[in-house]
């Protein structure tokens, strides 16, 4: 499924994961589904990671901060779509760890940032039997 990002949440989303190094960041990803096979992402919602013990290699957001993140994108007429995190100094390549937290249908945003400074951005979709990751193309608007 091709994903839309907007150059607006792609700048937003740098900024957190840069912010955060050496720290991964996460957050929500607002947007809306165009067709069956196409999505397109208006923003990010950058959130804590509320990871207690290894925010380096991890990350985790709360029950609270999903509910938060449904209602402001309800408010935005917007959907949540996904979720995005970096990989402080790894590749933006999803882990077995991700493939286990996540869920079919929702985009997967993962940036690299290497040395504190984000190199490339990939979106993976988690397949309905939950075995493996697939990678969505990004197409970059401006």
């Amino acid at each position: 499924m091709p994903l839309i990002l907007r150059a607006e949440a792609r700048h937003v989303l740098e900024s957190h994961a840069e912010r955060s190094y050496p720290e991964e960041c996460c957050g929500l990803i607002f947007g809306k589904e165009l067709s069956a096979h196409q999505r397109e992402v208006h923003m990010v919602f950058p959130v804590e990671n509320s990871e207690k013990t290894n925010r380096r290699m991890r990350f985790q957001v709360s029950a609270e901060t999903l509910l938060q993140a449904h209602l402001e994108a309800q408010k935005r007429e917007l959907d949540v779509v996904g979720l995005y995190h970096s990989h402080p100094d790894q590749a933006s390549t999803a882990s077995e760890s991700d493939r286990i937290h996540a869920m079919p249908s929702w985009s997967y945003l993962i940036v690299s940032c290497m040395n504190g400074k984000c190199e490339r951005i990939q979106s993976w979709l988690l397949r309905e039997d939950k075995s493996v990751f697939d990678e969505e193309t990004i197409h970059h608007t401006t």
